[in-house]
């Protein structure tokens, strides 16, 4: 239903687009001269229809805060990617911590097994076993 609502409203407002360019088609000459509007001092040298020139300044205003927008956001986007930047630095000093703390923790176990094994009496049956007598 939503698809057909906006279908439909495009298609009324291309209607009317098009209507308003049909009867906007008389040539018009564009100048910038307020005092003589026969021979103006400033203007284009060709005529244009009205609706293009009306859309033409509509797409060059547009494109122009469009492009004011890209600029008036220009720190916010520096400093996201000094963000990113630092964010990156932090992940790998994290990574080569855990990788510090896992060798940390390897060699912590390795001393623990040592010991465990150092306080560990040896087995009688296993020392008569290898061949050891016992003197009397």
């Amino acid at each position: 239903m939503r698809r057909f609502i906006n279908s439909a409203i495009t298609f009324v407002l291309g209607a009317i687009l098009l209507l308003f360019m049909i009867a906007n088609r008389q040539p018009v000459r564009l100048g910038l001269d307020p005092f003589n509007s026969e021979n103006p001092a400033v203007a284009l040298p060709f005529s244009m229809p009205l609706w293009l020139a009306l859309f033409g300044t509509l797409f060059i205003g547009y494109f122009l805060g469009a492009f004011g927008m890209y600029l008036s956001g220009r720190p916010k986007r520096q400093k996201m990617a000094a963000q990113k930047k630092e964010l990156k630095q932090i992940k790998l000093a994290l990574a080569e911590s855990e990788k510090q703390l896992q060798a940390v923790l390897e060699e912590r176990q390795q001393i623990a097994d040592r010991q465990a094994s150092a306080e560990t009496p040896p087995d009688p049956e296993q020392v008569m076993s290898e061949g050891s007598t016992v003197k009397k």
